[in-house]
């Protein structure tokens, strides 16, 4: 399989694919190193500019 085939596969599978009322990757990533208890809702608001 070459990259343009695997690209397009990858963006046919995951093109209805949407977030919701969930985290983004950095918010998790920083979630994981702090405070953050999963069980609770928390706002983004402690991503400094970089994080986000």
């Amino acid at each position: 399989m070459n990259i343009d085939t695997l690209k397009n596969q990858i963006e046919f599978e995951f093109k209805n694919v949407t977030l919701g009322y969930a985290y983004t990757l950095p918010e998790e990533d920083y979630a994981d190193t702090s405070y953050w208890y999963f069980d609770k809702q928390h706002s983004d608001s402690n991503l400094t500019l970089y994080e986000v």
